[in-house]
């Protein structure tokens, strides 16, 4: 639950974001944009799992990086526990249908950072989902099978910036957003 000390402190945040971008949108230009608000953005996961969740409202289109489209028949359930972030999920990538578990991270690194290959309880993963590509290695996991993935920012119909202001402005008692 939001009190007016965080909510404050939040739209100060965002005001501050707000600038930044302008300042770089100004000096660069929008293309180089996200690549430097990507570096410069403290994002975690409770956010993307807000976007992920919201479907269509942020994003279209979803493919993995390898080009295949995915086709999200249900979410599953989310884990606010240890293991993937999402349970029983059932996804359609290409023509196949799976299902199994989804993981969520800001990026590739994620995977590997989490040493989640080394732990049985991602095995059931079929999709993990980053918000940003970095070129690293992909996702390794016990069971020797390729683990899609789904760059999600390259699929976003709005702003991170955009998207920041939306979920401010329409809390969620599911996801909390940490005040840094």
């Amino acid at each position: 639950m939001y009190n007016e000390n965080s909510f404050i402190h939040s739209l100060f945040v965002l005001t501050l974001y707000f600038i930044f971008e302008y300042s770089i949108v100004s000096f660069i230009g929008p293309s180089k944009r996200d690549a430097v608000m990507k570096n410069s953005l403290n994002i975690n996961e409770s956010f993307i799992c807000r976007i992920w969740e919201s479907g269509n409202e942020f994003y279209s289109g979803l493919m993995t990086s390898e080009g295949e489209p995915v086709k999200v028949i249900d979410f599953g359930t989310h884990n606010s526990d240890s293991g993937p972030d999402y349970k029983n999920a059932l996804v359609q990538i290409g023509e196949k249908t799976y299902s199994g578990d989804i993981e969520i991270h800001r990026d590739f690194k994620g995977w590997h950072e989490h040493s989640h290959k080394k732990d049985s309880a991602y095995n059931s993963v079929i999709l993990q989902v980053v918000l940003w590509g970095d070129g690293s290695r992909k996702p390794e996991l016990r069971k020797k099978r390729d683990l899609p993935t789904i760059i999600l920012s390259d699929y976003l119909n709005r702003s991170i910036h955009e998207i920041w202001q939306e979920v401010i402005s329409n809390p969620s008692g599911r996801f909390r957003l940490p005040c840094y």
